[in-house]
């Protein structure tokens, strides 16, 4: 990927890619937005503090999260989320670190039919379902 100016991170959502990119947005009163096309990307006021600037792309990932998968979320329960999800990785960031690697380490393999874990209709997944996918 070529360095565009204002660049600050990529960050996958399921299949995409979304750019997160510092602009002059003051002029437009918000803090940040997130842009489907022509590319995903996720703009945030270039005057934010840096923790303004965090709690924006969190907001704007959820922006976009609900995009990808279809959610029906309204504003109000996306700042909910924001501020929720925000408080919990702020206030245990001790453990944070930990647990993302716990997400990240892979699980056994339901069946020899299923060695990534992602068919769900695994006939030995639906006879036997594991307590901790329920």
């Amino acid at each position: 990927m070529t360095h565009l100016k204002g660049l600050m991170m990529v960050i996958d959502v399921g299949p995409l890619q979304v750019q997160i990119l510092e602009k002059p947005l003051t002029d437009q009163e918000t803090w940040g937005e997130f842009v489907c096309f022509p590319g995903p990307e996720i703009h945030v006021n270039e005057d934010l503090s840096p923790k303004l600037k965090a709690l924006t792309i969190l907001h704007e990932l959820l922006e976009c999260i609900t995009e990808v998968y279809g959610l029906d979320l309204k504003e109000s329960d996306i700042r909910t989320l924001e501020t929720g999800l925000a408080s919990v990785v702020i206030q245990n960031k001790a453990v944070f670190g930990d647990w993302c690697k716990m997400m990240q380490t892979p699980d056994e393999p339901m069946c020899d039919n299923c060695p990534d874990n992602d068919c769900a209709e695994c006939p030995e997944r639906l006879e036997n379902p594991r307590e901790d996918l329920r």
